[in-house]
């Protein structure tokens, strides 16, 4: 899921808008690196941009740290207030522990 403004994003300023813009691009162009640096500067100007926690927890599953990943889509959920999002997290979870 690219950083599409969801039900937890804050009405955001042109300035997050167009950052998220850049990462999601990034992200299309499989450039993580830039991805990550990207929604790491959305995140510092607005920690509530559930999009960016998104598109940030999906570069590090893309680089196989699930654990992280889970950790960051929590963050995420949490800001969407999103049942069926916590139901998803809650099996990812336990099937992350299964793994282990």
């Amino acid at each position: 899921m690219l950083g599409v403004p969801t039900r937890g994003d804050p009405s955001l300023s042109q300035q997050v808008q167009a950052l998220i813009g850049e990462g999601n691009k990034a992200c299309v162009d499989a450039n993580i690196p830039e991805t990550i640096r990207v929604m790491q500067e959305v995140i510092r100007i607005e920690p509530r941009a559930a999009s960016a926690w998104s598109v940030f927890a999906q570069c590090y599953d893309d680089m196989g740290d699930s654990g992280k990943g889970l950790r960051l889509r929590t963050i995420a959920a949490h800001l969407n207030h999103d049942a069926d999002e916590w139901a998803e997290l809650s099996q990812k979870s336990r099937h992350y522990k299964d793994r282990k």
